[in-house]
């Protein structure tokens, strides 16, 4: 047998061998604790000296905050010297470029000096000429020669640009030398004038008239010439010259009986209307600053606040006037409320907000302090305190942005709108529309938005602007996927309405706003056309208003708050309803009108709101321009220019009233103003575009590629499937308010 020691030798672990295996995996056990001790231990330490660091640095930071105090104690007056310092550079460097444009006006008023002497001595030589003319003496004797001479001055003013000296003679003596013999002298002067003169043969002819009738239409003495002269201006050139001298009155008057005199015959519905938007022009302090909301003559006494210079009624004259290249008007205009701008008003106790502009004004001659005897212009603004139900006029500031974006656009004059003092009107107007709380009507929702993004290409990229901007850009990406997705309705999507289940509660219900499909009025089943579609007045959780409202559906085409697909659509439903929504005059303010229990609920009764009335489903002509637009925009001017036609046959027989009532529009509105200068204005910025649709561009905006992608990103972000829990910190700042 085999003894133990052999049996060791031969390979098999033996006790002594087991004994050191188990002894070497104890030391590398302890070696290994022993090294996880020291890690440990050292990141305690590390952790001490990191808290110990943290305590130094904000120990620092303490001593720095004493240190700063310490120094205001020394010095309590740096920080305010500091602020001061800062405001006097940026005043300095306004009054640099300030005055670098007085140098500029300076050079500009010594050549139109120089200029004007040598007029004068023109006028001079003239005078001259026809004193000593042969047949001067054979004027008759009840016409002195004073009189004559200061006609013949007031004659040469009004053509002296185009240097027909010898033509102003001759029709000066065939104005008082009426004979037989000078009917072929005054064909010969008509024929000459035609020739010598870039007018038309329409103005020629009213200037012929306007020889034998001592009267001259408004569009010969001073806007066809390209004379715009404010009302001092006017009397300056006039002054001494009453009708004895063969003049009447300079701006046309008002007969005993209502109707309004012109000075000359109306060759057109265009002429007239351009001369009754000319007779509604504002001055202040001599310079033209708007236009009054109606002049009805037959409503003298009880003018109400019609007035008044009204922001939104401004907007289609003051395009007109751009179109026309009238600039003077709009930037007068412009600035002009800027400076009624809301900074401490209240109405009521209430203040109505920062940067709210008023909803109209008005020219007033007070007295001047300190002085019974003179008086001064002031701009008198209204805040609705005197608006029926006292309502702030919230979309004031949005046509104003509107307004300034295409005064730019069509005079190239970008220096308004850089202006400091412009540029803070348009963040406060922007702060109060993105303030907390702030709410609009859902029918000015494509206002808002066509303001947002006019605003965003006008407002100055600097420091201050950074979050205002941001936000500017979440409204707009917010709106844009609100409206589109939820406000839209067309065939296709009644029919989803109408299959809708109700009490739906998961993320992926299909009836977000728990919309009854018994609430579908009988009148859209059978109303809503198979092609096109529109975008419905309001969505509120269990109700949708399902009326059809023309500003924000025609605002939607032209501000791109609308798709193009869903911008065609509008246009062809428009052109699908033709006769409920245009009929015998355009265009429908809403449709339907509510009627019966909804009218006594919603409008409160209001005698004024009937049904098709007013803003009750009445017609506005002067959304005629707006449709103008939108149809330009989407290429399509044949719709436009259909309903312009429709308008021409009724309008200026009608005495352009306010609004139409009747569900076809056959009445003038029961409490409608005659002579409305929106509705005159709408119907020529209507005509102007259909001439040069390219202008139209200065109030479009075009499709926003950022935009789009943000929009596309909420669509794909907006499964109702989204895990909840707190949102990660970085970069999840949000400016939406």
């Amino acid at each position: 047998m085999m003894s133990i020691a052999s049996m060791g030798s031969n390979g098999r672990p033996s006790t002594d061998e087991g004994d050191e295996c188990e002894a070497t995996k104890t030391a590398i056990s302890s070696y290994l604790e022993r090294e996880e001790e020291i890690e440990r231990k050292k990141m305690e330490v590390k952790e001490r000296v990191e808290s110990q660091l943290n305590r130094a640095e904000e120990e620092t930071r303490r001593l720095a905050q004493v240190w700063e105090e310490l120094e205001v104690l020394t010095d309590p007056m740096r920080k305010e010297v500091g602020a001061v310092r800062k405001k006097i550079d940026l005043a300095n460097r306004d009054l640099k470029s300030l005055a670098q444009i007085c140098n500029k006006k300076e050079k500009e008023y010594k050549e139109a000096m120089e200029t004007f002497k040598e007029k004068n001595n023109e006028k001079a030589q003239l005078t001259n000429t026809l004193v000593e003319h042969p047949f001067l003496s054979e004027i008759p004797a009840v016409i002195t020669r004073h009189r004559f001479l200061r006609w013949v001055s007031w004659f040469y003013l009004c053509i002296k640009e185009y240097r027909v000296y010898e033509l102003c003679l001759k029709l000066a003596l065939c104005q008082w030398l009426l004979l037989k013999q000078y009917y072929k002298f005054v064909v010969e002067i008509y024929v000459t004038f035609l020739v010598q003169s870039p007018f038309s043969a329409d103005l020629g002819q009213g200037l012929i008239l306007g020889l034998f009738s001592c009267q001259f239409p408004r569009s010969v003495t001073s806007n066809r010439l390209g004379l715009s002269r404010c009302n001092c201006e006017r009397a300056e050139s006039l002054r001494g010259l009453t009708s004895e001298d063969g003049f009447g009155t300079s701006n046309g008057g008002i007969h005993g009986n209502g109707t309004i005199l012109r000075e000359g015959n109306t060759d057109s519905i265009e002429d007239e209307a351009w001369d009754l938007l000319r007779e509604s022009i504002v001055y202040y302090c001599n310079s033209p600053v708007g236009t009054i909301a109606a002049k009805d003559p037959s409503e003298s006494i009880n003018v109400l606040n019609y007035d008044h210079v009204f922001i939104r009624d401004f907007i289609p004259s003051g395009i007109a006037f751009l179109l026309k290249g009238e600039y003077d008007i709009v930037r007068n205009f412009l600035l002009h409320t800027l400076q009624l701008q809301s900074w401490e008003k209240t109405m009521d106790c209430h203040s109505p907000g920062q940067g709210l502009m008023p909803a109209s004004f008005k020219v007033r001659t007070v007295p001047l302090e300190g002085d019974d005897t003179a008086t001064e212009e002031i701009l008198d603004p209204d805040f609705g305190e005197a608006a029926i139900g006292r309502v702030a006029p919230v979309d004031s500031g949005l046509w104003w942005i509107i307004l300034l974006r295409a005064y730019g656009k069509c005079s190239g004059d970008r220096s308004v709108e850089e202006r400091i003092d412009v540029q803070t009107g348009i963040k406060m107007i922007l702060r109060l529309c993105l303030a907390d709380g702030f709410d609009m009507f859902p029918t000015l929702l494509a206002l808002f938005y066509s303001a947002l993004l006019c605003a965003r290409e006008m407002l100055a990229p600097e420091d201050g602007s950074a979050d205002l901007i941001r936000a500017l850009n979440n409204r707009l990406v917010a709106l844009s996927f609100h409206i589109r997705e939820y406000y839209w309705i067309d065939m296709k999507k009644l029919n989803e309405i109408y299959r809708y289940k109700t009490e739906e509660y998961s993320y992926d219900a299909v009836n977000k706003f728990n919309i009854y499909p018994d609430q579908i009025p009988p009148w859209l089943v059978e109303w809503m056309p198979h092609t096109g579609g529109y975008l419905i007045g309001n969505l509120q959780p269990a109700h949708m208003d399902f009326r059809f409202f023309s500003l924000g559906n025609l605002w939607s085409v032209v501000s791109n708050l609308a798709t193009p697909e869903q911008s065609h659509d509008i246009l062809d439903l428009i052109e699908a309803k033709w006769s409920d929504l245009v009929a015998d005059m355009p265009f429908k303010i809403c449709y339907p009108a509510l009627e019966d229990k909804e009218w006594q609920i919603i409008t409160g009764c209001d005698p004024k709101n009937t049904p098709w009335s007013y803003h009750n489903g009445g017609s506005w002509p002067t959304l005629l321009w707006q449709l103008t637009v939108a149809c330009i925009k989407m290429g399509r001017p044949e719709i436009a220019e259909r309903a312009i036609k429709t308008a021409e046959k009724r309008i200026s027989k009608d005495k352009w009233p306010e609004y139409y009532d009747t569900k076809k529009a056959r009445f003038i509105g029961k409490q409608a103003r005659l002579f409305q200068t929106w509705s005159i204005a709408g119907y020529l910025v209507s005509k102007l575009l259909l001439s040069n649709p390219n202008s139209a561009k200065m109030l479009t905006t075009e499709e926003d590629s950022e935009l789009v992608n943000a929009f596309s990103c909420a669509v794909s972000g907006s499964s109702p499937r989204r895990k909840r829990g707190p949102k990660s910190s970085q970069n999840q700042k949000s400016y939406i308010i």
